[in-house]
């Protein structure tokens, strides 16, 4: 062959050559930006447990003449309920004012939190698994998870000695 005409042929080998490697290595940076899209796919949910519960270790105080402390709520609810024959005895109540009731803590979260925890964090999942089926979307691993509060309330006002604990999770679940 003479150089006219290897000249083309060369260039044109050359051609092929770049053009497969421009080929496989946008085929490359395509998959390095689809790995990285898949790290922007997640859900954030929350998940809520909620118990009402009985105190099993209460504190109770009552001040007006007398301070009392007792993890035993029953016999002091059994108290409180008979304090009128005290009256009836002639033994006199006084207090000014009406805001010392008898508080009734709970004492016991540590051992109720972990299970809670547990049934709140199934909740999210389930709340997320929602969120994929509409999206077409499938629940992949825990991107993170937080526990957010826990709130010991009366259950109303008239049952200061039940409570209602409230524990919130919220967890970011990859998408896939």
């Amino acid at each position: 062959m003479n150089d006219s005409q290897s000249r083309p042929t060369a260039a044109l080998i050359l051609g092929i050559f770049v053009a497969l490697g421009l080929t496989r290595s946008g085929f490359f940076v395509a998959r390095a930006v689809e790995t990285a899209k898949t790290f922007e796919r997640f859900v954030t949910v929350k998940g809520l447990s909620e118990r009402e519960v009985k105190p099993p270790a209460f504190r109770y105080s009552a001040a007006v003449t007398t301070l009392l402390r007792s993890t035993r709520v029953d016999d002091v609810r059994k108290a409180m309920e008979g304090s009128d024959r005290l009256v009836q005895d002639g033994v006199a109540l006084s207090g000014s004012d009406y805001s010392g009731r008898a508080e009734f803590l709970f004492t016991a979260i540590n051992q109720i939190k972990p299970g809670m925890i547990e049934e709140a964090t199934v909740n999210a999942r389930k709340a997320a698994e929602q969120f994929a089926k509409d999206s077409h979307s499938k629940v992949g691993t825990i991107r993170r998870a937080t526990q957010g509060s826990v709130e010991i309330n009366d259950r109303d006002s008239n049952s200061p000695h039940r409570k209602i604990v409230r524990i919130v999770t919220t967890v970011d679940y990859f998408l896939d």
